[in-house]
């Protein structure tokens, strides 16, 4: 699929919409292609939540919520890797999931993949197994190994859980200030005291990467270039 202005596109290119994007808890959502309504399921307990969905500019969040596939009525189905396993799914599955999680969550894998409560399935008859619950399928998403190498390159996933949540919301927010910066990170994480020094003992421990260059702007906005882009670079200074 290819980025466009329909539900399923948007999903793909941006991440959760609101306010699945603010839900930590829930299993799966359903979003109808046609009228954008989100469904979701597990949030609370005997309930479906409805809502419309509601695209922000692009951003990045702390719940895992990924696209795995297409109901058989033609609605997204969309599951929260930090609630339901996708161990058990076919590999090029939980590649492109966790591909999805790897470009729109700021929480590390190792963190969500130990809350989990159930563990999807996928059956012969083309079934999605969550639970006691069974969605029919029509097509469940798939991503290469090739493809999924080089996009997770783009996203830091080999940075400290810490340096990743900056170099993400730096990615994402080009031109942040500190201040800035330390609002999105409290945002994202706010059962923790987010403080300018913290932020910018991470900074400096990134000037060390290999990969990446952490700059400031005249204006005291940071930005990342590649590491190949440092020497050139105009109207900025490294990090130290």
């Amino acid at each position: 699929m290819t980025a466009g202005d329909g539900p399923y596109e948007r999903f793909l290119a941006d991440g959760a919409p609101s306010p699945l994007a603010e839900l930590e808890d829930g299993y799966y959502a359903l979003l109808d292609p046609r009228s954008a309504q989100l469904t979701i399921v597990g949030a609370l307990p005997d309930w479906n939540l409805t809502a419309t969905a509601r695209w922000s500019p692009k951003r990045v969040n702390p719940t895992p919520w990924v696209a795995v596939g297409i109901h058989q009525d033609d609605q997204l189905v969309i599951l929260n890797l930090s609630t339901v396993s996708h161990a058990k799914l076919p590999e090029a599955t939980g590649r492109a999931l966790e591909l999805q999680a790897h470009q729109f969550c700021s929480t590390a894998p190792r963190q969500w993949a130990r809350t989990t409560r159930h563990v999807a399935r996928y059956t012969h008859d083309g079934q999605l197994v969550i639970g006691v619950r069974k969605i029919p399928m029509k097509q469940l998403f798939s991503t290469t190994a090739e493809v999924f190498e080089r996009v997770r390159e783009k996203t830091f996933f080999d940075l400290p859980p810490k340096q990743r949540q900056i170099a993400q919301i730096i990615t994402t927010y080009d031109g942040l200030t500190m201040e800035e910066l330390v609002g999105h990170l409290q945002r994202i994480t706010p059962e923790k005291r987010i403080t300018k020094g913290a932020v910018h003992v991470e900074l400096s421990r990134m000037r060390n990467s290999r990969k990446i260059c952490i700059c400031r702007d005249q204006n005291g906005g940071y930005s990342i270039l590649d590491n190949s882009a440092k020497i050139g670079a105009q109207g900025t200074e490294l990090v130290s």
